[in-house]
């Protein structure tokens, strides 16, 4: 089971409309997942920047996403080893 977790989420507006959030999760002490496996401590950082653009009558949101900003860490099974991944979004609203 996970124990020994914490998680903040901090998000920010500023003036020009960019969104700009950012998650941070601990996991501390050792944890115990599947086949009784041991994890290590972990820290993961993501951070997001986002804007809505008006183009002619649609909506268009634009996001650029790093998942992961510090280091490599392993999480539930040894295997799942996971890395910093870097995410650009794009979704346009239709009239």
């Amino acid at each position: 089971s996970m124990k020994n977790t914490l998680g903040m989420l901090l998000s920010y507006r500023l003036e020009n409309g960019i969104n700009l959030s950012t998650t941070v999760s601990f996991r501390t002490a050792k944890s115990h997942f599947y086949e009784d496996r041991v994890l290590d401590d972990a820290t993961r950082l993501d951070l997001k920047a986002a804007k809505t653009l008006q183009l002619g009558s649609s909506d268009v949101d634009v996001s650029f996403t790093i998942q992961n900003a510090g280091e490599p860490y392993n999480e539930y099974i040894g295997i799942n080893y996971f890395d910093t991944r870097y995410i650009f979004g794009l979704r346009v609203d239709l009239p």
